[in-house]
This record gives structure tokens, sequence and C-alpha cells, in this order.
């Protein structure tokens, strides 16, 4: 109903463009290997016309082609194309997203952001990824980086940051209607308008549902559907001939099926029963850009969202409501040698919590926190076309543990136009969350007469990282590419929970209890990480690419209650292969086969063991304009495999991951 709503207002409410843009994208087969490795990104350095051969980080791209030749219906997804991430579901739409170890559902050291817009949420410390989406075939590109960016980007910038791009408005322009179906994906449906006023504006408007099928429950008797319905628009504006102006916005609201469990206080009763998660929430952002010269410009970007978080039909009741307000103001310039960027931001955060009568408790029930931070950094051109250096660093100031300095240097060399060696060192910091410090958890242990209580803490220092990052990137002929990082990462004052007993601290037990253990966060352990990532893409035919990386992972921790956990929670080893074929101009075929190690971390799960999952499509473009019409398969290998599992960091809901068989129609015109 919301769709075709929608639908029947774009073509009589909004003006229908002149000419629509009906052609197809061009296919990634048709793409050169410079053209691939010269695609511009703006993550590594925050200005435009850096391509990726020559930027001195590990960063990949997911281009928009891409997106659509994998079949992944969901942000999360896509993100298994990164060499070097490790992607894991949990349940039907529970995700845990790391680079570089310590992966868990609330992955706290992974920034992440959506047109610049950034998602991490402050109370947990990591990324709620059911709550995110926008429409897949209006996205631009996916940028990633493996390793530290906080110089540009802020605290808990610490192993990795995921920037979602968008297209333009002026790229999106007629009307596109999308429909899945299928085992898992039960319902996937979006129509989107985009058109212009004038000459100067274009416009465009979304929406789209999607349900989601329950996976195979294992731990507790459960179901993890869910289902979304989001809206959305974006105006591109060319106000002058130097000025761009662009305005865009969303809102969702979600339910999704998740186990919960635990003990009701002080009674002592233990549970685990089926309930019902909902979510709702929208983001609004303007952005200005203003040339003011030839490599001249400034930036000006004003956000503001709300997410909330409920659990009103279960035990576990609980309200989260977060309202984010920040403003960035970035500068670049280039004068002789030196290309210069600097900026501000301030970000306000304001978190209101409802307690319910579970063992969870925030106090205060209220916080609202401001973080201003301010960062420079110089690109010196030291050897025209050959050999660059990059300084610069991050200055903030944030409520949990006052003033951070986040510096980082990084050098380009490039002795022929066909290969490059890049390196970096930087230190980057990962601030306490809001539950850190003011979080009370309380519950029994099912023993007699004993109860266990964590409670958070205020003097709290933040994590830090210090790494040394090695790169080398080559095209040694015109078919073959390849893309090597090395890293070597050292961490200390890591986050954990310290146990004692409260009868050996002198302090009186609560009433009718005579034995309370206190779990209490501190800075607990340091760990060392060594890895190795390598990618390369290769162009046998002019109709074929492949697609293959290898990534090695060794996590050393000490400290630490568990060692062994903090060690394994991501695999050692991970290895992928992707097949993108055009089987004339009508048909084509794709596959695309995982590998991960066993993780034997979760030991609620019993740990998770090695498994391969295998993705198949055929696409085929009748002849009718704009259409394409889908048939995938997913998960073949097996009937069903665990991914990832309950366990500290995660919720205690967990499934199987099911074989899946869905098809999808897309018409554009």
């Amino acid at each position: 109903m919301v769709l075709a709503c929608l639908t029947q207002t774009a073509l009589f409410a909004l003006d229908v463009p002149e000419s629509s843009n009906l052609t197809a994208e061009k296919r990634v087969t048709e793409f050169s290997l410079e053209d691939l490795m010269n695609v511009e990104v703006t993550s590594v350095s925050r200005a435009p016309g850096q391509g990726v051969f020559t930027s001195p980080a590990a960063i990949y791209v997911i281009q928009s082609e891409d997106i659509r030749r994998t079949g992944h219906q969901s942000l999360p997804e896509l993100l298994r194309l990164v060499p070097g991430l490790h992607v894991a579901q949990i349940d039907a739409g529970l995700w845990a997203i790391s680079s570089r170890g310590f992966n868990g559902r609330f992955n706290r050291n992974q920034l992440v952001q959506i047109d610049g817009r950034t998602v991490y949420n402050p109370t947990f410390a990591g990324v709620n990824w059911i709550a995110q989406d926008t429409l897949l075939e209006d996205l631009d590109r996916v940028e990633v980086i493996r390793g530290p960016g906080a110089t540009l980007w802020g605290a808990n910038a610490v192993n990795g940051i995921v920037n979602f791009e968008t297209k333009s408005a002026k790229d999106t322009q007629g009307l596109l209607v999308s429909a899945v179906g299928g085992t898992e994906e039960r319902v996937n449906g979006a129509v989107r308008f985009g058109g212009k006023a004038g000459k100067d504006l274009h416009y465009r408007i979304y929406a789209k549902c999607q349900a989601r099928d329950h996976g195979e429950a294992y731990l507790g008797d459960y179901t993890d559907d869910w289902r979304r319905a989001q809206t959305g628009a974006r105006i591109d504006w060319e106000a002058s001939a130097n000025d761009q102006v662009i305005w865009q916005g969303d809102a969702y609201g979600l339910k999704k099926g998740e186990l919960h469990g635990g003990s009701d206080f002080p009674s002592g009763t233990a549970f685990v029963r089926d309930g019902e998660d909902e979510y709702d929430g929208w983001n609004a952002m303007a952005k200005w850009r203003r040339k003011l010269g030839t490599d001249h410009e400034f930036r000006l970007q004003i956000y503001a969202s709300f997410d909330r978080q409920d659990r009103p039909h279960n035990d576990i009741e609980f309200t989260e409501d977060i309202f984010t307000f920040d403003f960035d103001y970035q500068h670049n310039r280039k004068v002789g040698r030196h290309a210069l960027v600097w900026g501000l931001n301030y970000r306000r955060v304001d978190a209101e919590f409802d307690n319910g009568p579970s063992g969870l408790v925030f106090d205060p029930s209220g916080r609202t926190t401001h973080t201003v931070s301010g960062f420079v950094q110089d690109t010196i051109e030291i050897l025209p076309d050959t050999f660059e250096l990059s300084v610069g660093t991050k200055v903030e100031h944030n409520p949990f543990t006052n003033l951070e300095v986040q510096p980082s240097v990084r050098t380009m060399f490039k002795p022929h136009a066909d290969h490059v060696l890049w390196t970096a060192v930087s230190r980057a910091v990962r601030v306490p969350a809001i539950f850190d410090n003011d979080a009370r958890v309380q519950a029994t242990l099912g023993l007699p007469g004993t109860s266990l209580t964590l409670r958070g803490n205020r003097r709290l220092d933040p994590e830090e990282v210090v790494a040394f990052e090695f790169g080398y990137r080559a095209r040694p002929v015109q078919w073959f590419g390849l893309d090597l990082t090395a890293f070597h990462n050292r961490y200390r004052l890591l986050i954990d929970t310290k146990s004692e007993v409260l009868s050996e601290l002198g302090q009186p037990f609560p009433p009718g209890i005579p034995a309370e253990i206190l779990l209490q966060f501190g800075n607990g352990y340091s760990a060392k990480t060594y890895g190795v990532e390598l990618a390369a893409t290769w162009t046998p035919l002019e109709r074929l690419r492949i697609l293959a990386s290898y990534t090695w992972l060794d996590v050393h921790v000490s400290g630490a209650p568990g060692d062994e956990d903090e060690e394994r929670r991501s695999p050692a080893n991970q290895a992928q292969a992707r097949v993108h074929y055009d089987l004339g101009d009508a048909f084509e075929f794709n596959a695309a086969l995982y590998y991960y190690d066993n993780v034997p971390a979760p030991r609620a799960a019993n740990g998770i063991s090695a498994f391969c999952r295998a993705d198949l499509g055929f696409t085929w473009r009748p002849p009718v304009d704009g259409l394409e019409v889908s048939l995938w398969g997913t998960n073949l290998f097996d009937a069903s495999h665990k991914e990832y599992g309950p366990d500290r960091n995660t919720s205690p809901s967990a499934s199987r991951i099911q074989r899946g068989v869905f098809g999808k129609v897309t018409w554009r015109w």
C-alpha cells in the first residue's frame, strides 16, 4: 500500500523529467583494470581526486556494478566482498562485522558512515546493523578502509572505516521498481522516482519494504524473522557554478523477533523467552560545497538523527532513545606542493533510557554528551608523481576521557607507473561507551544466595592502538592487478570486566543476599595483532573477470580473564573468489565462494566450525527496455550452518543461516 501510494504521488505530483536515464549501467567487464584501480575515493584524505591505486591506506571499493552482481540484499551482506573484513551473520537480522580481529555484534572499533553521517551507537559502542539501510540500487560505492583512520574521522575509527556513498539525484532520474521474493528473502519491494525542477535542481524519492524469514534456532525456541519499511528523499541543487547544495533524509520502522534471556532479580528465577524488538528512527542532513578557486574549497555538513529501540512485548523491558546533532566544517586547499585539509566538528548526543523491571538499569537514566574536535593533514609532494608524505593529527575533547590526540604519518612511493609502495604509522583511540560508564546489570548465578552485579566505571581510560602498515599495489600487465597489505597493531588499555567478591571489599550486601560477586569494567588487558591481506583481480577474457582474496590474522592477548576468547573472535584464515561472466548481451553469470576458518571464541555456541558459503546467480535482460530478471541461490553448499554465536558481546539470539533461493525483477523507465 505504501509503495503504491508513493508511486502515484511520484507520477502525478512531481514533474516527470524530460528524458529519463534508461540506459543500463556500464558493466563491470567493460571497465579496464586501470579504470578499476584509479577510481577516486574520499575516505583516505577527505579530499577529491585521489585514486585507489595511489592511496596510502588499505582501501577497497565496492562499486555499484559489483553490488548489482552479488545478489546481496542488505548493507552488511555487501561487506562480504571486502578482503580482510570478517562478516558473520548471527541470526536473520543480527550481524558481527569487524576488520582485523575482536569481532562481536557491537564491534566497538569500527566507524560506519552513510553519506558521511555516522551511525556508530554511543550507548553500546558499535553499529546496530539491522537499523541501517538504503535503496541498494541508489548506492554509488562503498569505501572500506582496514586500519586506523582517526586522524581524519575521529575516535572509534580504530580498526576500520566503512562509508556508504549514494548516487546524486541527477544520476537516478526516472522511475525504478524492484521486487524480490524467495525462501529466505520473503518480500523485498522498492519504488524510486527521480525528477528535476528547472535546469539545476534534481530530486528523488523512494520507499521500500522488506520481510525476512526466520533462521534455524539452535539456542532456545524462538523466531528471529523481521519486517522493515523505509522511505527517503534527496535533493541536489547546483545553486551556482561554484556552489552545490544537497539535502537528504530517511525514516524507518522495523520489528524483529529476538531471544531474551536472564534472571529476575532478586528472586533468581532464570528465563529464556521469545521476544520482539521494535526499532524506528529518522535522519536529515544538509551539505553545502563551495569552490573558492582552483584546488580550493570548503564543505559544510549538518545532520540530525533520532533512533529508538524498544522492547515492549517481553520480560526484559527496555527503551533507548538517541538524538544526535552533528556539525562538520572542512576546508581543502592546494598550495604549491602542499595539499592541506583541515576541519572542525561538534557533536551533541542526547540519550534517554526507560529502565524497565529487568536487571538492566542505566544510572542516570538520561545523559547528554558534547564532543568537539579539530583536524589537520598536509600531503606534501616530495617528488612529483613519485613520492608523497602525509602528516596529520586529530585533537578531540570527549565527555568520557577528555582530550585525545590521534596522529598519523603516511608515505606513498611510486617507482613505476604500475607499482606503488605505501607505509603508515597511526595512533587511534576508542572512547568508552555510555554502557561502560553508567550501566548496572543484576542477575543470579543459579546458586543459593549468590548473585552477580555488573557495574559501569566512570574512571575508564580510552582503548588505544598504535598501528604499523605496509602496502604494495601492482598492475604488471593490463589484465592482472595485485593489492597486498601487511600490518602489526599494538593495543593497550582494552576494556573488559574485572571481578571481585563484595565481602572481600567490606561492602554491605543487599538484604537477604549473603554473597554478591561484583563485575566492573576496567582497562584490563593488552593485545598484539599481525596480519596479511591479499587481493587480486584477473581479466583473462574480455567478458570474464575473476576476483580473489586471502587474509591471515594472528591475535595475541594478555591480561584478559579469557585470553583465548579474545584471541579467536575472528577467523585466522579467510578466502574468497568471485566470477563475473557475460554470456552475450542478454545474460550474465555470477558466482561467489567464501571460506571462513573456525572461530572457537563464542563458547555459548560451542564454537563456530570452518565453513564455505557459495552463491550463484543468473541475470537475464529480456528485449524490454529497462527490464532485468535475476535468479539467485545463496548458501548452496549446506542446508544451514552457524556463522557466529551468542557470547558476552552479543545478545542471546543466534540461529543457523539457511540455504535460500530468490528471484528479483527490476524495471527502470
